[in-house]
């Protein structure tokens, strides 16, 4: 037998709050009492405990935790639970290591030989999530965890729940299975539908859908989806859960050992969860103590189904160099094979802590703060993850509030001349700031941009026609809205160049330029723009528009030759002025109905139509010496201007032809 004789804290990156508890006979154990964002209040709950219980038998963990808990009065909650969890694990882990056995040997020896375990992954556009997905499928998992939305109103517009599917869509894809994290932002009229919406697609389970202090509106809930509902965290004793659990509102029970009074604590959480058929998903976002501590007790615990771990998750990224095993001796204890990670066989909780680094690091960790979130109107939400970082936190919602100006998400996007060059990009842009896109073709044989686009997670379809015929032209538009595809945005890119002196140009080739640079545009407009008109309001958008708000963009691409006359491009140059005063004609007549149309004017691009140029030295130097820039322009500079005139930041540009030509009208 050995008394406690020090108990030490450890603030360490990225958010963690190690404990270290030795006897007066050299021995020692370590444990975990994060909680995250209130590192301060815990250390403080600490300062009150430890004082209380040096001298102590170390071996005696269930009087110190009955002593902690009965005689301070006042039990409970987040902040005390986790400072006894710290001291909790920290005793378990000692014992483990005076005896030489594991801990789950101490709690009766093992049910199973490994644990399933599944990580995070961030993203809220689907090719963000399938990108992440891949890499957690190479790291050797079977299972993740995801946002299901962002910040949510307690009633908003059902069309914010799209993406969610989306995103649960795709991993499902890649033959994950997927847990749904609503963390809790979600209320009642907005949980129910997204829950049936998700239905269909079959997660794993769904994580705190509703707040738990809404024990009723959980149990409605409850009654109303097949889904598994998950929830836990935010529960700290066997007296918290004791409610849901005789509700029937769980399926899935997610006590957090850092939480929930340690091992003692979580192990009677398991047992009274299994009188009522529920199982034990432990929540573990945090450090490899708390990790540690709970895969001993998954071990031992009959109900437990499966684990979460921080590996390489968003928070340790912030750290920078800080991850899940980073405070390990042996760094591949954690190790995940086929979806699983083995049984720990050293004594105690199993690994063995790089004591230095750990002192070290502390020396320079500041309270972490938990994030802020606010809506549009300025009022509060309910907190969720995020997947960037940032050292000042209310600037991260500030980001996040400009990057959405700029996504285009759930939109559909017709580009035309998108198999090459500028086009090409104009698509690629468009998709990677999240809408699906229709690509009008001559024919199928190009399948490059497509491609492109489905390896982000976009949907890509192709549509044939010949831009050279009106019929053609009538019958794409006509085709296309047909099938239902709600096209917001639409990119005129398609164009030809004929070169001949002016005294020499030839009918033919003048009424192909005219039909495919101008004619085929307006008609596009027309069409394509008589449907926008008819469209739905973009939520949010009301006040933009004396017509209800904002209904979609349309992005023309004229040409310096809008402005100058060019040489031996008469039809080109016609053209192209046209497609510029067509683009304030139509933005007269719609801008005040929500309608945007627009133009980017390229300079000069190195592309195949103006290989004729780039070929000619003499030319090719006249045309380079003049362009402030020093270069020739290339597809992607369109990327940045194609995403700005296509989504909310631009709502109150309209008319505008925008010159993309590296300072070339500027001379």
């Amino acid at each position: 037998m050995a008394k406690i004789k020090s108990i030490e804290y450890f603030r360490v990156k990225p958010r963690w709050l190690f404990v270290k508890v030795t006897d007066d006979k050299g021995g020692f154990g370590w444990g975990e009492g994060t909680l995250e964002g209130h590192s301060l209040a815990v250390e403080g709950a600490l300062d009150e405990i430890i004082q209380r219980i040096i001298g102590f038998e170390a071996d005696d963990i269930e009087h110190i935790w009955q002593f902690v808990w009965r005689l301070g009065f006042y039990r409970g909650g987040p902040v005390f639970m986790s400072a006894l969890a710290g001291i909790d694990i920290a005793l378990w882990d000692l014992k483990g290591r005076n005896l030489g056995v594991p801990v789950y040997q101490l709690l009766g020896g093992k049910v199973r030989n490994k644990i399933q375990v599944y990580a995070w992954i961030g993203g809220d556009r689907p090719s963000d999530v399938e990108v992440a997905a891949k890499a957690r499928i190479a790291q050797g998992l079977k299972c993740i965890k995801m946002n299901a939305t962002e910040d949510v109103n307690w009633l908003d517009s059902p069309s914010v729940l799209d993406s969610t599917v989306e995103r649960l869509k795709t991993v499902k894809a890649l033959g994950l299975d997927a847990g749904l994290d609503f963390h809790g932002r979600l209320h009642k009229p907005m949980a129910k539908q997204l829950a049936k919406a998700l239905e269909p697609y079959k997660p794993l389970f769904i994580e705190e859908p509703l707040l738990c202090e809404h024990p009723e509106a959980l149990k409605q809930l409850a009654g109303l989806t097949t889904i598994p509902i998950a929830f836990g965290e935010r529960l700290y004793t066997r007296w918290d859960v004791k409610r849901f659990l005789e509700d029937h509102s769980v399926d899935v029970l997610q006590p957090d050992i850092a939480h929930a009074g340690g091992i003692s604590e979580t192990r009677r959480i398991a047992a009274v969860a299994e009188a009522y058929d529920v199982a034990i998903a432990p929540h573990c976002p945090l450090g490899p103590l708390a990790l540690a501590a709970s895969i001993q007790v998954a071990l031992n615990t009959p109900n437990f189904v499966i684990q979460e771990m921080s590996l390489g998750m968003h928070y340790n990224v912030e750290a920078g160099d800080i991850d899940l095993n980073s405070y390990l001796k042996d760094q591949t204890v954690f190790d995940i094979h086929e979806g699983y990670v083995n049984a720990p066989t050293g004594p105690g909780l199993g690994i063995d802590i790089d004591e230095d680094l750990v002192r070290k690091i502390a020396k320079e960790t500041e309270p972490w703060q938990c994030k802020e979130f606010f809506g549009p109107d300025g009022s509060i939400r309910e907190w969720y993850i995020i997947f960037a970082y940032t050292k000042d936190i209310k600037n991260t919602t500030k980001m996040q509030a400009l990057t959405s100006l700029f996504s285009l998400e759930n939109r559909t996007a017709l580009v035309t001349g998108g198999t090459r060059g500028i086009g090409a990009q104009m698509a690629i842009a468009l998709a990677e700031a999240g809408a699906d896109i229709i690509l009008v073709q001559r024919d199928t044989s190009n399948q490059q941009t497509k491609q492109h686009i489905e390896s982000l997670g976009r949907k890509a379809t192709i549509y044939t026609a010949d831009l050279g015929s009106r019929t053609a032209v009538s019958e794409l538009s006509k085709s296309v809205l047909a099938d239902g595809h709600d096209i917001s945005i639409l990119v005129n890119c398609a164009g030809i160049q004929r070169r001949h002196p002016a005294h020499e140009f030839p009918d033919n080739d003048w009424d192909e330029v005219l039909q495919i640079n101008l004619n085929t545009v307006f008609a596009l407009c027309r069409d394509i723009g008589a449907y926008m008109l008819t469209r739905t309001p973009f939520h949010g958008t009301e006040s933009t528009s004396p017509n209800g708000g904002y209904r979609g963009s349309i992005i023309n691409v004229a040409s310096l030759v809008s402005f100058q006359g060019g040489l031996t491009v008469p039809a080109y140059a016609s053209a192209k002025g046209g497609v510029a005063q067509l683009t304030k004609a139509l933005s007269n007549e719609w801008a005040s109905k929500g309608v945007n149309v627009n133009a980017i004017a390229p300079g000069y691009v190195a592309t195949d139509m103006n290989e004729a140029l780039i070929n000619n030295p003499v030319r090719a130097e006249q045309i380079l010496v003049r362009i402030p820039a020093g270069r020739w322009g290339s597809g992607e500079d369109f990327k940045g201007p194609t995403v700005f005139l296509a989504g909310k930041a631009s709502l109150y540009v309209s008319g505008e032809i925008l010159t993309v030509d590296g300072g070339w009208m500027g001379r």
